[in-house]
């Protein structure tokens, strides 16, 4: 192998340190699919250079690590693959709770608590939740989770999941597209009730609602994301920013040149 073919893992390296945080600074849509695009693209690189090593390498103990992290990120999609399959068939379930317009399902429950089930197209409110909203703010919710129904941002964390399972320095990644999602769903839900004040207080209220709060903390002495979000969509619309996606485009490109020379590795070793 050529010290090119080692130019994954750098990248990878890098990703999951710099790419989060710079996501945060992009608008929501745009961030997510950047992500998922540069995880899939750096956890096949990943995964090809560790092939290259496990067949390719000279030195014994390498190529054993080798072997052994592929083992590893094979074991770790399987057990994700058995998650998604008992979400599946939890959906299946869900499926014949009767719903009304637009697949709410309302759970006669005193918990706060409120999420959506994408396999089955149903989005599961408890009483509990709706008596801890006013009307106004029951309808930042219902837009909320209706936003993660439509953009199938279910798809999107998968896919971030499934990456982070083939090359584990990607796992920041994977949450920062989790928690990105969020903010994608709170921007439909400000731009469909036309109030990016009543989104930032409804998402609040739920979320304090949730954890039991009996008053509220103050947003810098809480490590929970979502005074992020409630910053963010005080803020305003985040803008678009190219300084930030030509570099990480361009290391796209690098790492695409990089996996070309791993599964040319592979190639030669082989034949």
């Amino acid at each position: 192998m050529t010290p090119a073919a080692y130019v994954p893992l750098l990248i990878a390296t890098a990703l999951a340190m710099a790419l989060p945080r710079a996501a945060g600074q992009l608008p929501p849509p745009g961030a997510v699919r950047l992500m998922v695009v540069m995880g899939g693209a750096c956890a096949v690189a990943f995964t090809a250079t560790l092939a290259a090593l496990a067949v390719g390498s000279a030195g014994r103990l390498v190529a054993v690590s080798a072997t052994v992290s592929l083992a590893l990120s094979a074991a770790l999609t399987l057990r994700l693959c058995a998650r998604l399959l008992r979400e599946y068939v939890r959906a299946r379930r869900l499926r014949r709770l009767p719903a009304t317009t637009g697949g709410l399902v309302i759970v006669d429950d005193a918990r706060p608590d409120a999420c959506v089930v994408p396999l089955a197209g149903r989005i599961v409110v408890t009483t509990g939740m709706l008596r801890s909203l006013d009307a106004a703010q029951r309808r930042v919710l219902l837009a909320h989770e209706r936003a993660h129904l439509r953009c199938r941002h279910h798809l999107y964390r998968a896919a971030a999941e499934l990456a982070a399972c083939l090359n584990p320095l990607l796992r920041p990644l994977s949450r920062a597209v989790a928690q990105t999602t969020e903010r994608w769903a709170d921007e439909e839900a400000a731009a469909e009730v036309g109030e990016r004040a009543l989104a930032a207080q409804a998402i609040a209220h739920a979320a304090l609602a949730t954890a039991g709060r009996a008053r509220p903390v103050r947003a810098d002495r809480c490590r929970s994301p979502v005074p992020y979000r409630v910053r963010a969509l005080m803020a305003g619309p985040p803008a678009a920013r190219p300084l930030i996606t030509t570099p990480v485009y361009a290391s796209l490109v690098a790492n695409a040149c990089a996996t070309k020379d791993a599964l040319q590795s592979i190639t030669a070793v082989l034949g």
